[in-house]
């Protein structure tokens, strides 16, 4: 949906909010594969929004944790 809508920070909040679904199901690539997606868009956006960067780093970094990745996760 927003992807058609052109609205790259509201698919990059949704694609974390995936990506925590995915982790708490333990389906750790696919939670992998929607996170980067999501700090990609973050990275690409024109408006800035620290605290929407600040949510996805927090989910990778869980995601890193609980896959064995401590020292990355800090």
């Amino acid at each position: 949906y927003y992807a058609t809508r052109g609205d790259s920070l509201h698919q990059a909040l949704s694609l974390n909010y995936l990506s925590l679904a995915y982790q708490h199901l333990s389906q750790w690539d696919v939670a992998q594969t929607a996170i980067e997606s999501s700090l990609k868009l973050v990275e690409s956006a024109t408006s800035n929004n620290p605290l929407l960067w600040a949510q996805i780093i927090n989910t990778k970094a869980r995601l890193l944790f609980h896959t064995g990745q401590n020292q990355s996760a800090l």
